[in-house]
């Protein structure tokens, strides 16, 4: 029996990038460039330089991993659940998304 990978497989951060429009071939391939030249990965080099947004690396991962983006700031949270966390989590996640 063959099982199929291909729900499961993950596209490439720069095929996503192109697809969704961010960014063109070629551009990406100039960008690929500069970030080994630098020694740096590549989407940290795009969001470094301002080539991508962070909404926009937001979308590519959520695309990558196949998960879709919730906006928690829209949701209503109760302090009570809130209060659950440590302040170093918020600060952690805050940075991240950051």
């Amino acid at each position: 029996m063959e099982s199929s990978s291909a729900p499961f497989e993950k596209q490439s951060f720069e095929s996503i990038v192109s697809s969704l429009g961010f960014l063109s071939v070629p551009q990406l391939e100039e960008y690929k460039v500069a970030a080994l030249s630098e020694a740096r990965k590549l989407e940290d080099y795009l969001k470094e330089n301002s080539l991508l947004t962070v909404e926009q690396l937001l979308k590519v991962k959520a695309a990558q991993l196949k998960i879709p983006i919730i906006n928690v700031s829209e949701l209503i949270i109760p302090r009570s659940v809130l209060a659950k966390f440590p302040e170093a989590v918020a600060v952690i996640v805050t940075t991240w998304l950051l």
